[in-house]
């Protein structure tokens, strides 16, 4: 039932071209703590659907480890189009990314889940979405067990140093694999990622504690906070978070 509701309001805004998030207090208030708590930045370069700062990538061997890819890799195209990459991991447990990639050469592949361990775990899906989610973001009860990948496990697997891009699209848990991957002193140059809210309204206290917590860690580790949402205002955050160094982007 929310599902569904959820999904026509989309369908609606999508053909009206116009968001009505002013008329659900959940979706105006991550509005509003978008709008206090990040920055905004027009000289950001679009790629795909998500932004980046795209001055610090040039004349440079780019790793990149994206996160969730389904059956879209326009972002990751566009990137190997734009810039030199070194490496680029893709990391997806669907069907239909394994599908796509296994013949693809210019990416690595890894179909598993990104997460903070390496376990197997439930996770949830709905029939005629293409996504999973081990947050069950669509408050279903459909699941199957899956394996689950580490940054840590990827960095020594690919003998990583540095990430230049870390893109994250996890379905609900982008905040714990960020927060994981601070814990553990990972060098980070920009991280571009979505906090998907949960449709479950039961859940939504939880959903912005755990915005806010990880807003505060991440400016705590030196990052310029950045709001990219542009579409679903309210129904998802879209953040690019920018390491400081003596040389930044103009805020």
């Amino acid at each position: 039932m929310l599902y569904s509701l959820r999904s026509l309001i989309i369908k609606i805004e999508k053909r009206t071209k116009l968001s009505l998030f002013i008329f659900f207090p959940f979706r105006l208030l991550l509005v509003i703590l978008e709008n206090i708590l990040l920055k905004k930045n027009k000289s950001l370069s679009k790629f795909s659907n998500y932004f980046i700062d795209s001055k610090k990538l040039q004349n440079k061997e780019l790793v990149i480890i994206s996160g969730g890819v389904g059956n879209d890799i326009s972002f990751e195209e566009n990137i190997y189009q734009s810039f030199k990459v070194k490496k680029m991991i893709l990391i997806d447990p669907t069907q239909v990314s394994k599908e796509l990639l296994d013949q693809n050469e210019k990416f690595f592949f890894e179909n598993y889940a990104l997460f903070t361990n390496n376990n197997d775990m439930k996770i949830f899906f709905k029939e005629g979405n293409v996504n999973l989610s081990l947050e069950n973001l669509f408050n279903t009860n459909s699941f199957f067990n899956v394996k689950c990948i580490t940054l840590n496990q990827l960095i020594k697997k690919y003998s990583i140093k540095k990430i230049d891009i870390l893109k994250l699209d996890i379905e609900g848990v982008a905040d714990k694999v960020i927060i994981k991957a601070l814990k553990d002193n990972l060098d980070i140059d920009q991280i571009c990622f979505e906090l998907e809210r949960p449709i479950n309204p039961l859940k939504q206290f939880n959903y912005f504690a755990r915005y806010l917590k990880l807003i505060k860690i991440l400016k705590k580790n030196n990052y310029f906070l950045y709001n990219c949402s542009q579409l679903k205002l309210g129904l998802r955050s879209e953040i690019l978070a920018l390491k400081k160094h003596e040389q930044n982007i103009d805020n």
